[in-house]
């Protein structure tokens, strides 16, 4: 036994004689200890350009939005990365502080409905995907049933609170029946206050965004003195006219299983809830911000089905070039194994040069759309200029000045102004050369000596060259 524990005791001697300690000395250590070296001043000094703080719109205090901005901010708190969460009025506000740079608080990230903007307002935001429906709640005073919007003419609507982005989706939903929005009293009032004023009578419907589980809209369905609109009729043709509107159904019973609120399946119509961003936004956060996503709304709703969301669904803006490949490819490949930070760390600088590239392509292409434009722009008005020759020379007005030593023909006021534009424009130099736009000066400019115009008043309108 004595032999055995002897021989164990040793047995770690003779591994330890196996391993060459010289070439670890004189190789390996070096090696290790200039790796801890160069990672300690990538991270200090070298680190790529990521924000450690996110600024978030998320909506009214105890809203569906709020909540989520908490659950985000939690989520991304994990991976080190501060989200601040603003308390807004709703959709619309958000949607203002993410568009206006300027804004006193302006928002990275925020909870968009559906069918409050476009790309022709806010070129500068891009999707990160819909994280869910938002169902449009109609009720209307009366007590027969509804299966499509009554008439409305010269009816008080409540169409929600200010800053909670109901009233566009509202007049658009109206002006598709044909109903302008001077032919209604709208009142900007939402929630409890609009309950109250459609029970009370103040108001012949009101729109409401709320949750499904909202204790006003119990309280609609069941009294017996506000009915909600069923859509089931059109609801088809209303999400063809308007495409940010979705179709959804609400089951019967949903409400109150033991009373069976509603009687009977009502088909609603719902909008979109988008994630937009700022398109500037360091692609690592749209990562991270996707990824709550999916952990926030991946579970099962009463409007949509268990992992449906978030999803790639078309909306008003474009999906990111991070939200394409997350929802085509799932999370990147290294933040599958390594940690977040070092994952950033590590792929961190192909992101930057890729945004450096990205926007260096969009300027060069939208100075190559401008100077074609310019280009477009001499060649029509050269043509101008010369069939108003022809036609000075057809009436006999052969008289004419000379401009940069060159001889031209009368132009009225408003081709002369734009000539001058143009010719004035850097870009016009810049591709045509200084030739073509002497040449230019030569076939567009001219002093009106006929109908109306002497050499001088044609010179003083066309002056500046």
């Amino acid at each position: 036994m004595r032999k055995f524990v002897r021989k164990l005791r040793f047995e770690p001697l003779n591994w330890a004689r196996l391993i060459p300690w010289k070439g670890v000395a004189t190789v390996g250590l070096p090696l290790l200890v200039a790796t801890g070296i160069a990672l300690w001043i990538a991270q200090t000094y070298m680190k790529p350009s990521l924000p450690e703080r996110v600024v978030l719109a998320g909506g009214p205090e105890g809203s569906a939005y709020a909540a989520f901005g908490d659950a985000y901010g939690k989520i991304l708190a994990r991976e080190r990365v501060k989200v601040t969460v603003l308390k807004t009025a709703g959709a619309r506000e958000n949607y203002r502080l993410l568009r206006d740079g300027k804004a006193k608080t302006p928002a990275d990230v925020a909870f968009v409905r559906g069918g409050i903007g476009d790309t022709d307002e806010a070129p500068n935001l891009v999707s990160l995907g819909v994280v869910g429906y938002e169902a449009l709640w109609v009720f209307c005073r009366g007590s027969k049933t509804l299966d499509d919007l009554p008439g409305l003419q010269g009816k008080s609507i409540a169409i929600g609170g200010k800053g909670a982005g109901t009233r566009r989706l509202v007049r658009t939903l109206l002006a598709a029946n044909g109903i302008d929005e001077r032919e209604f009293k709208a009142l900007e009032i939402g929630g409890i206050e609009a309950a109250e004023a459609l029970l009370e009578g103040r108001v012949h419907c009101a729109f409401l965004f709320e949750p499904p589980e909202a204790g006003i809209l119990k309280a609609l369905i069941y009294s017996p003195d506000a009915q909600l609109v069923d859509f089931s009729r059109r609801a088809d043709a209303y999400t063809k006219h308007i495409p940010s509107l979705r179709k959804v159904v609400l089951p019967e019973g949903s409400n109150d299983l033991a009373a069976n609120r509603p009687n009977r399946p009502v088909t609603l119509l719902a909008a979109q809830t988008q994630l937009l961003a700022r398109a500037d936004l360091h692609p690592a956060i749209q990562m991270l911000l996707m990824q709550a996503a999916t952990e926030v709304h991946e579970g099962i709703g009463l409007f949509h089905n268990e992992a449906e969301f978030p999803a790639a669904h078309v909306t008003e803006f474009p999906l990111s070039d991070s939200a394409h490949r997350y929802y085509t490819s799932g999370r990147p490949f290294l933040q599958r194994y390594l940690p977040y930070y070092w994952a950033v760390l590590a792929f961190g600088y192909s992101f930057e040069i890729y945004q450096r590239y990205k926007n260096e392509e969009l300027r060069s292409a939208q100075l190559e759309s401008r100077l074609v434009e310019v280009g477009h722009g001499v060649e029509a008005r050269c043509f101008v200029q010369r069939r108003v020759d022809g036609l000075a020379a057809a009436d006999g007005h052969q008289q004419g000045v000379a401009v940069l030593g060159r001889p031209g023909h009368g132009l009225g006021a408003d081709v002369a102004a734009r000539a001058r534009l143009v010719l004035h424009h850097g870009a016009a130099t810049q591709l045509f050369g200084q030739r073509l736009r002497h040449h230019a000066t030569h076939d567009v400019v001219g002093a009106a000596s006929g109908r109306g115009y002497d050499h001088h008043e044609g010179v003083a309108r066309i002056g500046g060259l």
